[in-house]
């Protein structure tokens, strides 16, 4: 089996719980192949990534804020670079959104929100449980390379030994053309609702702004590991922000 490669989520130089994640699938499917799997991040990481091989770090300056075409770019590259057989992300907005550019880059296949793989005499394979999880699909891309994203809360975040440094990664990138003007996150000190242990959540329900304190009150009771969520008609009416709103 060729190497994998995981395209790495991070916020403020650390990488995302939803992208170690990810790399608990690739160092599973790293062992099963007697392959290697190299991480690409695309900001500074304190201190190193312990788990892959190799870590590559876009060396251009301003790859901080997601830009689509920028890291598009970046993760088919270094596809390209390193021969990969597989391209990992985590399952989030930015990841969907970013595998299927880079998945339209390389020519590959894509299997998007996957929770589980299979290796059986080469052949490799992915589950998917769409609609819902109302049923549950087997799919085997049928390129090399393969774009997959790894659904959240599938795997527990990688915990392993060992710090790799990373290496800085050159590509040529296309001019950008989108400019991040304003950027809005949820409240510090919370974690991302992708990344919470207990997520407190809100509708309708609530009839007003007014409410809102008592479900912020529960969230601080119930420690730091939880945080505040409400549902799209309430973030479409702009009661809360739109990084708290959650799905199914």
């Amino acid at each position: 089996m060729g190497p994998i490669l995981v395209v790495a989520e991070s916020a403020a130089g650390a990488i995302r719980s939803t992208s170690r994640q990810a790399f608990s699938m690739a160092a599973r499917m790293a062992e099963a192949g007697g392959a290697e799997w190299i991480a690409l991040v695309f900001e500074p990481c304190e201190g190193g990534l312990a788990g892959p091989s190799r870590v590559l770090a876009l060396a251009e300056a301003s790859a901080a804020d997601y830009d689509p075409e920028t890291y598009a770019a970046a993760a088919a590259e270094a596809a390209w670079h390193i021969g990969a057989e597989v391209v990992l992300m985590a399952a989030t907005a930015t990841g969907k959104d970013l595998a299927a550019r880079a998945a339209h880059r390389l020519g590959a296949a894509l299997a998007q929100d996957c929770t589980g793989f299979a290796l059986q005499d080469g052949r490799l394979t992915f589950t998917r449980t769409p609609y819902g999880g109302k049923i549950i699909t087997e799919v085997e891309p049928g390129t090399r390379p393969m774009v997959v994203t790894v659904r959240p809360r599938t795997f527990l975040p990688l915990d392993a030994s060992g710090v790799v440094n990373a290496e800085p990664f050159r590509v040529q990138l296309p001019e950008r053309r989108m400019m991040v003007q304003r950027s809005e996150g949820r409240a510090a000190g919370r974690p991302d609702v992708t990344d919470a242990a207990i997520v407190v959540s809100g509708g309708r329900g609530m009839q007003g702004p007014e409410h809102w304190p008592v479900l912020e009150a529960l969230v601080e009771a119930l420690g730091p590991t939880a945080t505040l969520a409400c549902s799209r008609p309430v973030s479409d009416d702009g009661l809360r922000q739109r990084s708290e709103h959650v799905g199914q």
